[in-house]
């Protein structure tokens, strides 16, 4: 195993749309809606590149993305590239393969849950404007919401009024992550500290290095023994607020 583990976030970290990142040149996601396409600038390009190119280091994704939208990256293609964490850490992805010690302690977690994904996915639906938001049900993993108005000056309000009647329903085995036009509603088991924390104790490497952008990113840089974030992101927004 290589001595030094690069663990990636992927959305606002290594590449954006163009609605949120004007200078990016380099696609980086593929799309049937060309809005959908991601790009990396030349930044963002020369960092993942810095890695990639070691000859002792590994870049291991770490993403609330679900597998298809992973195999919609590029990154994924990359040969150098064989572990991934999903689904904010409810799948640890090797060598295309899913590790099943892994998976078997998530389920079991699962079992435990008071009210389930699909229950909460139910009660989402029953008070979500459809209109406005999008709903997933993101593989029985968490629920996720998308709100279509994203370039309406309205958005963000409209998340809010959502999120105050979804805080007074989920209780202590979920949380929210919410950033942008994104909301997620996440067993609190779901962490990617502890797939990261995880992998650490599989591979003991020498040195290991977290890149995030969003609050709910925090937990898994703060097991690494050093953490990177991006300028423009949701952690350095608060940092200088």
């Amino acid at each position: 195993m290589k001595n030094t583990i690069l663990f990636l976030d992927l959305d606002n970290t290594l590449f954006q749309t163009k609605r949120r990142n004007e200078n990016g040149i380099t696609n980086a996601t593929k799309a049937i809606n060309p809005e959908n396409i991601s790009y990396m600038t030349k930044a963002q390009e020369s960092f993942l590149n810095l890695f990639l190119e070691s000859k002792n280091a590994i870049v291991i994704p770490t993403t609330a993305r679900d597998l298809r939208q992973y195999r919609n990256t590029l990154i994924s293609q990359n040969e150098k590239i064989n572990t991934a964490i999903l689904y904010f850490s409810a799948v640890i992805l090797e060598n295309n393969e899913i590790d099943k010690i892994w998976q078997e302690k998530i389920q079991e977690q699962y079992s435990n849950l008071k009210i389930s994904v699909e229950k909460v996915f139910e009660y989402v639906e029953s008070i979500a404007d459809k209109e406005i938001f999008k709903l997933y049900n993101v593989d029985s993993y968490y629920v996720a919401l998308k709100n279509r108005n994203k370039n309406n000056p309205k958005c963000k309000e409209q998340n809010e009024n959502l999120l105050k009647k979804l805080e007074k329903f989920i209780n202590e085995q979920y949380y929210i992550a919410y950033e942008d036009n994104n909301i997620s509603i996440v067993p609190t088991f779901l962490d990617k500290k502890f797939a990261v924390e995880y992998l650490i104790e599989k591979y003991k490497p020498a040195l290991t290095i977290g890149a995030g952008d969003s609050i709910s990113d925090i937990s898994f840089l703060q097991s690494c023994n050093f953490m990177l974030i991006p300028q423009k992101s949701q952690i350095n927004n608060k940092l200088i607020s």
